[in-house]
């Protein structure tokens, strides 16, 4: 019975010393005992000269735990001193676009469904459907402002209806085209095709016989720029020629500065404000000018932009099926570009 009682008492006494020696080993140690891990691994800490080279901190398990790496793969550093974030490699249908539609182009392919009146006194419906989708991109992940080569697809149909006259369809002028980006730093440059045409609603043609159907079209080979002045702040130019046009003429020529976020808003929003002038060769090199400011939010997952606002436009008909008619109108829009 007594040595029964002497050995549980060293058992003990065995057992408190291990205890203390864990808890009283030194900050050098270079692993602590895996069962008396707390919630941080102080002996990292402790050992670690400069925190940011800190190891993540670890949940206490039953035995050790395997280290993770203190970054995600994709911002981890080369060995060439860049993020991987950086590194230009292909991507199949990515996010985002190089070169994005000028906010102020009435023409451009985005959605949209805007409540316009004209100085003539009407009320006109104009909702769009269409976008640009970037295809294929040789560049970096950051879908807000990418660099690299891109390859993109776009189309539109945009229409106005008469309110006043049953909602008819007055007009509608379809756009595609296809061209190519290449966004290094501040400069994007794009340079592609674009087919456009315009087309007379049939309720229009039945009130309004002998209203001349006109063949307005044009086949177009388009060089833009542009150049960020800083991070939410745009300026660009684009020129067109057309190598085929029917009723429209050969050139025109596109300009504008625009102020919207480039990168994700809160649930609050930023401000945005544009300005756009369109000149044509088929009206003497006259043409529209437009302005619009509001609030915008862009979206952190597909970079896409939404926007409310007032838009004020002036000039030869957005609609081409009316290409030498003058209008004033203002305009409460709602638009989303991606």
């Amino acid at each position: 019975m007594r040595i029964a009682r002497c050995r549980a008492w060293w058992a003990l006494v065995v057992w408190a010393g291990l205890l203390a020696a864990g808890f009283a080993a030194p900050s050098g140690a270079a692993e602590t005992a895996p069962w008396l891990k707390s919630y941080v691994d102080w002996d990292v800490y402790e050992t670690t000269a400069h925190p940011s080279a800190l190891a993540p901190l670890r949940l206490s398990t039953l035995g050790p735990t395997p280290r993770v790496s203190p970054m995600p793969s994709a911002v981890r550093a080369s060995s060439y001193g860049e993020s991987e974030s950086d590194i230009w490699h292909w991507q199949l249908l990515p996010a985002g676009n190089a070169y994005p539609s000028y906010l102020a182009g009435v023409q451009e392919p985005r959605m949209q469904t805007n409540i316009t009146w004209d100085a003539s006194g009407k009320w006109y419906w104009e909702p769009e459907l269409g976008g640009r989708i970037a295809l294929l991109r040789y560049g970096n992940q950051d879908i807000f402002r990418p660099q690299g080569f891109e390859l993109v697809a776009e189309g539109a149909a945009i229409g106005r209806l008469d309110l006043a006259e049953n909602v008819d369809l007055t007009g509608v002028d379809f756009r595609g085209g296809l061209y190519g980006a290449y966004a290094r730093g501040n400069h994007v440059t794009k340079f592609g095709y674009y087919h456009m045409s315009a087309h007379l609603g049939d309720e229009f043609l039945l009130k309004n016989p002998t209203f001349p159907r006109l063949n307005w079209a044009r086949d177009v080979l388009i060089l833009g720029h542009s150049i960020y002045l800083s991070q939410d702040l745009r300026v660009y130019g684009e020129v067109g020629w057309a190598f085929y046009a029917d009723v429209s003429k050969e050139w025109e020529f596109q300009f504008g500065i625009e102020y919207a976020p480039v990168y994700p808003t809160s649930f609050h929003g930023a401000p945005f404000a544009a300005f756009n002038v369109h000149l044509r060769e088929e009206v003497n090199f006259g043409g529209n000018l437009t302005a619009q400011a509001g609030w915008a939010w862009r979206s952190p997952a597909t970079a896409g932009l939404f926007r409310l606002g007032l838009q004020y436009y002036n000039g030869e008909s957005s609609q081409f099926s009316f290409y030498d008619r003058f209008e004033q109108q203002l305009t409460f829009g709602v638009w989303y570009d991606y």
